[in-house]
């Protein structure tokens, strides 16, 4: 595939993240205020405010990528989404809590961990990349969508729309693997280590 190809996949594999994601939580406002609160990483005044805008913000990211008018911004600020997302994560895990993700959308909204750390890793990596590619795709307010146009011709090309249709599904299913093996590594070690205990518990004195 040529490298224009490429961007289409990261874009479509990264607007499926975030657009489901912000629409998810833009119907779920309460659920989501509830959720900012419930890290207690910032202060009250701050947290309605950025229930309100984030949804958005995520649902106008998701839309740039998906009609190809700018990317690069979007991409940047993806970038710094998922890593703020991502040190939220760990500072709440380094405190012993395990909350739900509230993520939404394709990524659902099960209990944080290392596998979602490890999941937010590869999306900021995507992102760096097409904020690597896009540095010549056209500026968010350029209406005439002439990305849109060299999309639907990359489509319109089975030997670069199949590799890329079947390249952006196994990307998902990767980020979808690898938060749960990680997942399944950490419940098999907190088993390992219950069995332990209770051994150590049963010998003789």
């Amino acid at each position: 595939m040529n490298p224009e190809a490429y961007e289409l996949v990261i874009r479509a594999v990264l607007a499926l993240v975030f657009l489901p994601s912000g629409i998810g939580k833009l119907f779920r406002r309460a659920q989501f205020v509830s959720a900012v609160r419930e890290y207690a990483l910032l202060p009250r005044a701050v947290e309605r405010p950025l229930a309100a805008v984030l949804p958005l913000l995520e649902i106008t990211i998701g839309v740039s990528f998906i009609i190809g008018s700018g990317v690069q911004y979007s991409a940047l600020i993806s970038t710094m989404l998922v890593v703020s997302f991502s040190v939220a994560i760990v500072i709440t895990l380094r405190r012993g809590r395990i909350l739900n993700c509230h993520c939404y959308g394709i990524l659902g909204s099960g209990k944080i961990g290392q596998g979602t750390v490890a999941r937010n890793a590869l999306l900021v990596l995507l992102s760096i990349a097409l904020l690597a590619m896009a540095r010549h795709d056209p500026p968010l307010i350029h209406w005439r969508f002439p990305t849109l146009k060299r999309d639907l011709h990359i489509l319109s090309t089975m030997d670069s729309w199949l590799p890329s249709l079947m390249l952006a599904l196994f990307s998902i299913l990767v980020m979808s693997m690898i938060e749960r093996v990680v997942r399944l590594w950490e419940m098999s070690s907190i088993w390992v280590e219950r069995q332990a205990k209770q051994a150590g518990a049963g010998d003789p004195v």
